[in-house]
């Protein structure tokens, strides 16, 4: 400089290679100004050329290791720029600005503009065939990182496999950067269900791991995790919980720069903890996680949101329906303050809310919640989708409880629509919709049209081979209490005996519906006046009610009502009289004394000891 002043070019060509050797000790800001100082002189001399696009991007790798990446993507942008409006060859160049651009866009999670630059640098280097191996091995790593998180999981694993070939070939197959990517495709064969071949490469990542770090490593441990949550989704939980278990001992003595992977650690032992039923412990080691999260990333992170979203479902589980709820609207909270959040992830957790709700016939609040998630979901899937129809079904269940029967046939009428429309007429989710719409119907007293639409959502289900036959068996049912109600006695009693086949046919029915079964074809062929065969249902029921619900169940109370009445119509008082007594000591002990029930038993007593008194 004192020689041939501030502004020479061979002053600009010092202060760049001082940069670099600042930028080499991770010095980024004596580096940066290093270099732009040689950069402003170099413009004091030339029109943008090479040596200038050259110099924007040195200037962006720096800021770029320095963690100010905003500041390096424009620059990176600037070069590409320049290097595009350049004569010459200069493809390869702007192949590194699009590389380093993919990856900025990919670290600040905008998959869409990272893939285009990662395809644009691919395109160039596809047309190249000299000295570009390890610009693309970045750009293949790049591109398989991008395909995976958007489950385009084919193309992935093309990338991945390409990266791994050139990795091989140019770094031999003990690299940690082989490891890494050996850790890329274990992820995504977890992802596809094929979770043998994650742990396999997993495992193989594990080893290069250990021969660089040691077997006690973080690194080690962090791979380990991986190897966890494969066996986790092949429900190998005490596997899992062992590698979580040692995982966690050697991340904890890590310090404060892995107080993440502590966190990740105790959320996966609670989803383990879970699965096994340990709810109590899924709920303290999610606690945990939760506990680490909000200190280490506040209230309002996407982390700390899925963590409640887990936490809630162990409550959920656990039978603590006010506690899940309240975890689920602190997640929705959350949710709701972070731009980027997943508005389904949110109508979701409406939909969880509002069935909590309806199962304590709450059922104002849930429908408060369904309008919710119906909002977003027509919002952002659109209204004529299945997800809307899964929700308007069940909304049309909720108007149904509240006795809002119009609303309830509205919602019940769209979902089959849009069902219809999008999966054809012997769907499934048809079926269940056309039987809620036929039995609202039914509470009108409209039973042609009820029993109309509810033999069509039959004539589906029988059709559908996955379905179990005894849902099958409720329908029947369902149509046999239609038409009792409609006072077709008979054609009731042919869908009741059909159920009670159906249900003695399949090895999964419940025996409590199998004996309501029969109560109810006692019952019927009662009023059709074949006593003596709805004294055998009763005697049927009376077993199967004993059996799947003990001695004391009201239904067991019902059916020795019945008997009682049998046996009074053919003159065996006796036997009458002990159904009546044992029949008023079950409601006495369920029921109030003024409750109409226990009245009647009392009086078909008193009647009957009068009538043996003389």
């Amino acid at each position: 400089q004192d020689t041939l002043g501030e502004k020479d070019m061979n002053v600009s060509l010092a202060l760049s290679n001082i940069g670099i050797v600042h930028a080499r000790k991770s010095e980024h800001e004596k580096a940066v100004e290093m270099c732009t100082k040689a950069l402003k002189i170099r413009k004091l001399h030339f029109d943008d050329d090479q040596d200038i696009a050259d110099s924007l991007f040195n200037i962006a790798n720096i800021l770029d290791d320095w963690g100010r990446k905003d500041e390096a993507l424009i620059l990176f942008e600037k070069a590409l720029k320049l290097y595009k409006s350049l004569p010459g060859d200069l493809e390869i160049s702007q192949a590194n600005c699009q590389q380093r651009i993919g990856s900025i866009y990919w670290s600040k999670g905008n998959v869409d503009d990272a893939l285009i630059a990662y395809l644009d640098a691919h395109e160039i280097c596809e047309a190249e065939h000299e000295d570009i191996e390890e610009l693309l091995t970045s750009v293949h790593k790049g591109l398989g990182n991008c395909y995976f998180l958007q489950e385009e999981y084919d193309s992935s694993l093309n990338h991945f496999a390409k990266c791994l070939k050139l990795q091989r070939e140019e770094i031999g197959e003990k690299s940690m950067d082989v490891s890494s990517t050996y850790d890329c495709i274990g992820r995504l064969y977890t992802n596809q269900g094929k979770y043998a071949e994650a742990i396999d490469f997993h495992t193989k990542s594990l080893h290069i791991i250990e021969k660089h770090h040691g077997k006690g490593s973080k690194e080690s441990a962090s791979c380990n995790m991986l190897i966890a949550k494969a066996l986790f989704k092949m429900e190998k939980y005490d596997l899992c919980m062992e590698l979580l278990q040692d995982s966690l001992k050697v991340i904890c003595t890590a310090g404060d720069d892995c107080i993440e992977d502590v966190a990740d650690i105790h959320h996966e032992i609670g989803l383990v903890q879970k699965r096994l039923e340990k709810y109590e412990e899924a709920a303290t080691s999610l606690k945990t996680a939760l506990g680490i999260r909000m200190k280490v990333h506040g209230k309002y992170d996407i982390v700390v949101a899925n963590t409640l979203l887990d936490f809630g479902k162990v409550l959920e589980e656990w039978k603590d329906p006010e506690e899940a709820i309240s975890v689920y609207d602190q997640a929705i909270t959350v949710f709701q303050k972070i731009p980027e959040s997943n508005c389904l992830t949110i109508a979701e957790t409406y939909v969880r809310i509002g069935e909590l709700f309806e199962e304590k016939e709450n059922y104002d609040s849930s429908l408060f919640s369904m309008k919710k998630a119906l909002k977003i979901y027509s919002k952002n899937c659109g209204s004529e989708t299945v997800i809307v129809a899964k929700t308007l079904h069940k909304l049309g269940r909720i108007y149904d409880r509240l006795d809002e029967t119009e609303k309830a046939k509205a919602c019940f009428s769209e979902a089959v629509k849009i069902f219809r429309s999008n999966l054809g007429n012997d769907d499934i989710l048809v079926s269940n919709s056309l039987k809620c719409l036929g039995t609202v119907y039914s509470r009108s007293n409209q039973f042609a049209k009820s029993v109309e639409l509810c033999t069509e959502a039959l004539r589906i289900q029988k059709n559908y081979e996955r379905e179990k036959p005894e849902n099958i068996a409720d329908s029947l049912t369902n149509i046999g209490n239609i038409l009792n109600n409609w006072n077709k006695k008979e054609q009731s009693l042919q869908f009741y005996e059909e159920a009670l086949r159906v249900y003695e046919e399949s090895d999964s029915a419940d025996a409590s519906d199998v004996a309501n079964c029969q109560q109810t074809i006692g019952i019927l062929q009662k009023g059709l006046g074949d006593f003596e065969t709805a004294l055998t249902c009763f005697g049927k029921a009376l077993r199967g009610h004993r059996s799947a619900e003990g001695d004391k169940s009201l239904s067991v109370a019902t059916d020795l009502y019945y008997m009682g009445m049998l046996y009074d119509s053919f003159g065996e008082a006796e036997k009458a009289l002990q159904c009546f007594h044992e029949c008023l000591k079950i409601r006495r002990k369920e029921l109030e004394e003024d409750h109409l029930d226990v009245l009647a038993a009392k009086r078909f007593i008193a009647n009957l000891e009068r009538k043996m008194m003389y």
